[in-house]
């Protein structure tokens, strides 16, 4: 027993890795969030990586091997914080003969602040 809490009513261990937290919310993922299917699956890959990206640093922060200011656990961040997701497969890339316009997988058309000419040119 540790802490009074019954072995088997302990919180089970995870691995950090962004691989295993992928895994691990693929077995979850219908229970936890029926509502899942909705959304880009791009979106909680990227989240998850970052998620990892994030329990590293801490990690190496709290035992010293990263340099610089102790690192805070990774906490929630709101709706209103700055949202972002990479988009890493799918159809996704220019809209055709539109400077303004990405197509992204399961989303659609999305207008762009600026010109999309200097990333045509590196496609």
């Amino acid at each position: 027993m540790s802490y009074g809490v019954a072995e088997a009513d302990l919180t089970p261990w995870l691995n950090w890795s962004a691989y295993s937290l992928r895994k691990d919310w693929n077995q979850a993922k219908e229970a936890a969030a029926p509502w899942w299917g909705e959304n880009s699956k791009e979106e909680y890959s990227s989240g998850l990586a970052n998620l990892a990206t994030a329990l590293a640093n801490w990690s190496s922060s709290k035992t010293g091997k990263r340099k610089g200011p102790k690192v805070r656990f990774p906490r929630f961040k709101g709706k209103r914080a700055g949202l972002s997701c990479r988009f890493t497969t799918g159809a996704f890339g220019l809209a055709d003969g539109d400077r303004r316009h990405v197509k992204l997988p399961r989303i659609g058309l999305i207008r762009t602040l600026e010109s999309t000419r200097k990333l045509a040119r590196h496609v």
